[in-house]
């Protein structure tokens, strides 16, 4: 229970279209055995496993360890094998970074998200927040170089100059080939969100609700947001000052806002309590 891993990866945008993603794998011995020149197989996946009397208790990191050599993947009942092509040394209490896949550029996109909650009642405050930058990318369908185990993702961009700056981190789910990849960030600094409820009132259960949402655009850029409601009762879109898509408990508008300026978008929503 006190040998195991994880994977890393390193997503570089090459620029909003394009991402060059690297993944190694951290292998930890918090053992008191050393494992040298040793042949390993590392599964992704969670096989049910005893409750050890023992927990692992930390373990400072190691120097890495380069590899040439990727692993290469097949599938095991249900599960990945990725197979490391060296032999490895992971002497006890000891921790070493390897290749997991080999680097490979990806077609992504980067998107803006905001999503607010809408609930029966009077709010007087000016709610002010940022939009989430996304990023999205679609895994090729071979599995030789394409199952993404779950693991923490760094995000980088190269300056001009070719200076790497770090963006944002996030936890990539498990993700087999073929799966479209998506995950929040960071917050965009300069795409706001103010929102203001306008007007309030009550007949009976029912509960009219006016807003007034302020999305500015602080950039040198045009950007595209998607901006959602969510519901937690039923509800119906009164009217709207833009086009609104209504799904299920949720309303959603996809507005372009234009560098250095704003868009205003008024609605009226009724809100039923039984």
């Amino acid at each position: 229970s006190n040998l195991a891993w994880s994977p890393e990866y390193s997503i570089e945008l090459v620029d909003d279209t394009q991402i060059e993603l690297k993944a190694r794998a951290l292998l930890k011995n918090d053992t008191r055995a050393d494992f040298l020149n040793a042949k390993l197989d590392l599964l992704a996946g969670k096989p049910d496993m005893p409750v050890p009397e023992v927990q692992p208790r930390f373990i400072a990191m190691a120097a890495d360890m380069q590899l040439e050599s990727a692993a290469t993947v097949e599938t095991a009942q249900g599960y990945y094998l990725f197979k490391l092509p060296d032999p490895v040394d992971l002497p006890a209490n000891t921790q070493k970074r390897v290749p997991l896949l080999a680097p490979r550029t990806l077609d992504a996109e980067i998107s803006y998200r905001h999503s607010q909650s809408i609930h029966a009642g009077l709010r007087t405050e000016l709610i002010k927040e940022h939009a989430r930058q996304w990023l999205a990318f679609t895994l090729p369908e071979s599995i030789s170089d394409s199952p993404l185990p779950q693991g923490t993702a760094q995000l980088y961009r190269r300056d001009a100059d070719g200076t790497i700056r770090f963006i944002g981190s996030q936890m990539l789910r498990d993700s087999s080939p073929g799966q479209r990849v998506e995950f929040a960030f960071g917050d965009a600094f300069d795409l706001k969100i103010d929102q203001r409820q306008t007007d309030y009132q009550r007949a009976g259960q029912v509960y009219r609700q006016s807003y007034e949402v302020r999305l500015s655009n602080g950039g040198l850029t045009n950007r595209s947001l998607e901006y959602t409601l969510n519901f937690r009762q039923p509800w119906t879109m009164i009217d709207s000052s833009a086009l609104v898509t209504k799904d299920g408990m949720e309303a959603r508008w996809l507005v372009e806002i234009p560098a250095r300026s704003e868009i205003v978008i008024s609605y009226t929503v009724d809100l039923s309590q039984s």
